[in-house]
């Protein structure tokens, strides 16, 4: 497993990186590590996978979804994939194994009177704006943390104002990572209705004044979303 993560470790992104270490090493290593790779049969990775589902070593203790354990699953496989093509085992055992049954679960969007309520409640604290661009754009929850006031474009002489979405701010690992989107056609413009553009004037002059009361400097580089203590704590 530890090969593996080293032929991964250049050509993936670091948070994505982080995500399959800590992956092999709490599910993988840490439930079969005491095989040697060519004894992982069909049965033992059904067994594990089982396991997984219905009783894993999670930290919370709570069960894992099956899409979480899928996840997981084809790190073992992409692994084993790599040691067939290294030739360590002849064909890799993950390719007869079964997975739970994945549920498909239905979006349902807000109400406008649910939206009205969560704004309402949300009112006067630094969580307003974030909530609010977030209802009214449809920006990923880490492309707004990654958001920089340089892409940012709300002045009078912008014909339509917009903000280009092109960082996301996530974390992995217990660390902070900024990153590019997480597809090519996630890198994009999103326009402002009118009503949008006041409230990040608004919250820009806000903003200005927080950085001013804990001694730093407003700078276009700075990360929009904010706390009102001025970090960017997410």
């Amino acid at each position: 497993m530890e090969e593996w993560l080293c032929s991964k470790k250049f050509n993936t992104k670091e948070s994505t990186f982080v995500r399959y270490k800590e992956q092999v090493d709490w599910y993988i290593v840490k439930m079969l590590g005491r095989y040697p790779v060519n004894a992982v049969s069909v049965r033992v990775v059904q067994n594990w996978v089982n396991e997984l589902y219905i009783k894993p070593p999670t930290k919370n203790g709570k069960k894992l979804s099956p899409k979480t354990v899928r996840n997981i699953f084809l790190n073992l496989k992409a692994a084993l994939d790599y040691a067939v093509d290294m030739d360590m085992i002849i064909k890799n055992p993950c390719n007869k194994v079964n997975l739970p049954r994945q549920e498909r679960h239905e979006v349902e969007a807000f109400t406008e009177e649910e939206v009205k309520k969560i704004l309402t409640c949300a009112q006067g604290t630094d969580l307003y704006f974030p909530i609010y661009i977030l209802l009214h754009t449809g920006m990923r929850r880490g492309e707004l943390l990654g958001l920089r006031w340089e892409n940012v474009f709300i002045s009078s002489s912008v014909e339509n104002a917009y903000i280009n979405v092109k960082e996301t701010r996530l974390s992995a690992g217990g660390k902070q990572f900024t990153d590019t989107p997480k597809s090519a056609s996630s890198n994009r413009k999103v326009f402002l209705s009118e009503q949008a553009r006041k409230e990040f004037l608004t919250y820009r002059t806000w903003c200005r004044k927080v950085m001013l009361k804990h001694g730093k400097a407003f700078d276009e580089h700075d990360y929009v979303i904010i706390r009102a203590n001025g970090t960017y704590d997410s």
